[in-house]
């Protein structure tokens, strides 16, 4: 696969997205914020780079996002993100995050 499609925004009544393990590139689109009732995004082991977007913040639902081994990933993840109350965010080391479980 290449990049995470862009109209996987219009998807909103999508409760839950694995794209783990899928050789995906590119960068996270900020338009999977528009998920507003998405309670898992796992996204591992893949091939990402860019920042984590601040739209991420606006999908409350939000309980799980993984990250992890996505080398290209850089930044920190949004404060917004934080806020919500999740209960797992597993991320990359080399991601900045006070919320978030580093591996």
């Amino acid at each position: 696969m290449s990049d995470i499609p862009t109209e996987f925004g219009q998807l909103t009544e999508l409760k839950e997205l694995r794209m783990n393990a899928n050789r995906i590139h590119g960068t996270i689109p900020t338009e999977i914020g528009k998920l507003t009732l998405m309670e898992k995004l796992i996204l591992d082991y893949n091939r990402l780079s860019g920042t984590v977007p601040e739209e991420l913040g606006l999908m409350k639902s939000l309980k799980e996002m993984t990250l992890y081994e996505n080398d290209n990933l850089r930044g920190s993840v949004p404060n917004s993100i934080c806020e919500n109350a999740m209960e797992k965010i597993v991320t990359s080391c080399s991601l900045d995050c006070t919320c978030c479980t580093c591996v």
